[in-house]
């Protein structure tokens, strides 16, 4: 199960990140639930602070009694539900996919790869490290090791994309 928070910043900003893969044992409302608890706990946030909820529109997730709707429901009663369209997208897209041999023969190549690195821990390692290599080299000599430094700064070029350049470094 992913969980994706979407929160305002305090210049007004909506943010949407991800924060978590959960595995759950079960697809039932009270697993999903326990899940979510536990990852909020773990990022010192709660239920309680939830102000809305979206799922893809499975009876589980959206149930009036017994979904995981009506579970946080119950605690939080400003957790709005607002049903996931994302969902029907990623069923549009998967749909498409599969009728155009090179979107599929791509995503299929793809999923190969992804099978591929994932089985080790080594390949994995070495496919971060390459990343975090290419990042480098392409923004410049920031430091990008979340030991060395807090945070990273950039500007905001046109239409909201951050520009790396020369004079950017690591904040104290």
């Amino acid at each position: 199960m992913a969980i994706v928070l979407r929160y305002v910043d305090s210049l007004g900003i909506v943010k949407e990140r991800f924060i978590a893969a959960v595995h759950v044992k079960d697809t039932s409302s009270l697993t999903r639930k326990n899940a979510i608890d536990d990852v909020l706990t773990s990022h010192k946030l709660s239920i309680t602070q939830i102000r809305g909820q979206g799922y893809d529109g499975a009876s589980n997730m959206r149930g009036a009694f017994n979904g995981l709707k009506a579970l946080i429901l119950q605690e939080n009663n400003s957790a709005h539900y607002v049903h996931c369209f994302a969902h029907q997208l990623q069923l549009v897209i998967v749909a498409v996919a599969k009728k155009h041999k090179g979107v599929k023969d791509f995503f299929e190549q793809i999923a190969l790869v992804v099978n591929v690195v994932c089985a080790s821990c080594k390949r994995k390692d070495i496919l971060q490290e390459k990343a975090r290599e290419s990042v480098q080299k392409a923004i410049g000599k920031v430091s990008l090791n979340p030991a060395s430094a807090p945070a990273w700064q950039a500007r905001h070029g046109k239409g909201g994309r951050a520009v790396f350049g020369e004079g950017h470094s690591p904040q104290p």
